[in-house]
């Protein structure tokens, strides 16, 4: 027979009852077919057995089973890689025999084509290409191909960019396993706990560490934006048209409730939120992005913050010191005052205790009648004295998204922080040392009468630093005049 085709497979689509597929490709016998079920699911294949999983008959494949419309059926020319005619000299030769050898020839070639076709191969006519690969198993294990960038030549590299150099530290990260092995050797926990006095991320939220550190506001994973929680609901509704990058509702009327551009949208369907850039009309606001992608959905118009009124105060009330009760016992990590104030009564986990000897802060992470125990050792003499502030603060602000938060308090007395490798570096005031130029007056004369005598000389007087005036405290001197603290009051939106 001819082998006029280069076909050598077909696949069909199974649907739960067909068992009869046809070949449509030349074959010898039906040792020269491969049967293969591919699970569209999983992405797997199986290679079926002839009399056990199928049979071939009058050029016709016929599957025992049925299978689901997940699977495929794929029948594949794969003939052995034999020749098995043997001609005797002198014997008949046949057309028959030479037909068939050349024949089964022919469906070897074309399946090595077929496999060829589907592997890695250079340009025909590239002389200089040469594939092949290092010399031994040891050379090429945990390597990558990668072609030189001058020659184009197959090499074996350590790393998919030889110029790329992976660091000691960087290595540490790439062989974690985890997020949590990730976060250990970043030391994430570390800054988790300075900031908020837990132990790990485990037991914390972002909003927690976003509220703790930058004030109200809140981080909507949906846009990946950033939004001040401050405003007042000044136009509510639902949108009843579809327009990219607006929010329309026919019967809004949003010039005439105070929208203006820069307030902010809350579509609260979806719990996303959008700026306005332009007030098109009453019923039509631009947004910065498509927040409102079906147009039914449901929104508040909060207008921007203003000051006082809006304002959110955090600042946590004093709880015990007066600037002169101290500690009296040292002991690592904790605030002793045996004669001072039951703790129990006043003080809980979170709130702040202040040095006021160095003016470092430190979270309280267990309280007992007389003794705090501390974030860390902010009290390493045992005898400073110190401030106890409340931790938190129940924001109260009916017009605000974060009526009812508990939030974290830092920096309570509003100091000016100095850069440092470790927690609590406060900045204190002090006066810069200086020198004065004064005058010596001669016994002459004086002038134009009005008691001024002419200057005989001009020197330099140096004061001495400046001492305890019985009610503030030393004074600190140093090379520079700095002032202890600084309260400013702010709004934020971030996007």
């Amino acid at each position: 027979m001819a082998v006029p085709t280069t076909t050598i497979s077909d696949r069909y689509d199974a649907n739960g009852s067909t068992q009869a597929f046809p070949i449509t490709f030349v074959y010898l016998d039906s040792g020269n077919i491969a049967v293969q079920l591919y699970d569209g699911a999983l992405g797997t294949f199986e290679t079926l057995v002839e009399d056990t999983d199928y049979t071939v008959s009058n050029d016709t494949v016929t599957t025992v089973a049925t299978y689901a419309a997940k699977y495929d059926i794929i029948i594949q020319l794969d003939p052995d890689l034999t020749q098995l005619t043997d001609w005797v000299n002198n014997d008949k030769f046949t057309a028959d025999s030479w037909e068939n050898a050349v024949d089964k020839l022919t469906l070897i070639t074309k399946m090595l084509q077929d496999q060829i076709d589907r592997c890695v191969r250079g340009p025909d006519g590239d002389a200089s290409l040469d594939w092949k690969l290092a010399d031994g198993a040891v050379d090429r294990a945990g390597n990558y191909l990668h072609f030189n960038a001058v020659t184009g030549a197959i090499e074996t590299v350590g790393i998919l960019d030889p110029n790329v150099t992976v660091t000691t530290f960087s290595q540490t990260i790439l062989d974690d396993e985890t997020a949590a092995e990730v976060r250990a050797t970043l030391e994430l926990a570390t800054l988790w706990n300075l900031l908020l006095g837990v132990d790990d991320l485990a037991t914390g939220t972002l909003d927690d560490l976003l509220l703790a550190t930058c004030g109200p506001f809140e981080i909507k994973p949906w846009n990946k934006s950033l939004w001040a929680r401050v405003g007042t609901s000044i136009s509510t509704g639902t949108a009843n048209t579809n327009t990219t990058n607006k929010l329309v509702l026919s019967t809004a009327t949003f010039s005439a409730d105070g929208v203006v551009a820069g307030d902010v949208v809350h579509n609260s369907t979806d719990n996303v939120y959008a700026t306005v850039l332009i007030v098109e009309s009453e019923t039509s606001l631009l947004l910065n992005w498509d927040a409102f992608p079906d147009g039914n959905e449901a929104f508040v118009v909060y207008d921007e913050p203003t000051l006082p009124e809006q304002f959110v105060e955090l600042t946590g009330a004093l709880l015990d010191g007066d600037g002169t009760v101290a500690a009296d016992t040292n002991t690592v990590n904790h605030l002793i005052d045996a004669d001072g104030t039951d703790w129990t009564t006043n003080v809980s986990v979170g709130d702040w205790a202040m040095n006021l000897s160095t003016g470092k802060i430190a979270k309280v992470t267990a309280v007992a009648a007389h003794d705090l125990t501390l974030q860390w050792d902010a009290f390493p003499g045992g005898n400073e004295t110190y401030y106890i502030y409340a931790g938190t603060v129940t924001i109260s602000d009916a017009d605000s998204l974060l009526n009812g938060y508990v939030v974290p308090e830092m920096n309570i007395s509003g100091r000016f922080l100095g850069g440092g490798l470790s927690a609590g570096l406060a900045e204190d005031d002090q006066g810069q040392g200086h020198k004065h130029e004064y005058e010596e007056a001669s016994t002459a004369a004086a002038v134009g009468g009005g008691g001024l005598t002419k200057p005989n000389s001009i020197a330099t007087a140096e004061t001495g630093d400046p001492v305890d005036d019985g009610g503030n405290g030393t004074p600190r001197t140093g090379e520079h005049t700095q002032p202890r603290t600084l309260r400013q009051t702010m709004i934020m939106r971030i996007k």
